[in-house]
C-alpha cells in the first residue's frame, strides 16, 4: 500500500512538472491573471502610432507628492572628490591649487 501511495505522488509530481515544461502555455495565463487579480492590476493597451502597447493599470491615479517646507538636496561624492573639495576651502578657495 505504502509503495501504491509513494508511486501515484511521484508520478502526480513528475507528470506536473513535466507538463509544465512541456506545454508552459497551459500554466502561463492562469498564473499571470491570479498574480494580476492578487496585486489588484489590470491589463489594458493603448493604440499609437500603430504600435500597441500593453501595460497593467491598478485604476487610482498617482497623486503628486507634497513639496517639503525645507528642500534638502543630498550631496554624493567620491572620496577623491571629497578630498579636493575639502582641501580647497580649508587652502586658500583656489581651485588651480588643489592640482
Amino acid at each position: 500500500m505504502k509503495r501504491i501511495v509513494i508511486s501515484v505522488a511521484t508520478a502526480l509530481v513528475l507528470g506536473t512538472v513535466g507538463l509544465y515544461y512541456g506545454a508552459p502555455s497551459l500554466f502561463k495565463e492562469p498564473l499571470l491573471s491570479a498574480n494580476r487579480h492578487l496585486s489588484g492590476l489590470e491589463e489594458k493597451t493603448a493604440d499609437a502610432a500603430m504600435h500597441t502597447i500593453h501595460y497593467l493599470d491598478n485604476g487610482t491615479p498617482q497623486t503628486p507628492r507634497r513639496a517639503t517646507a525645507v528642500a534638502r538636496p543630498s550631496f554624493c561624492c567620491t572620496a577623491f572628490l571629497r578630498r579636493k573639495i575639502i582641501g580647497w576651502i580649508l587652502r586658500d578657495r583656489s581651485p588651480a591649487s588643489t592640482g
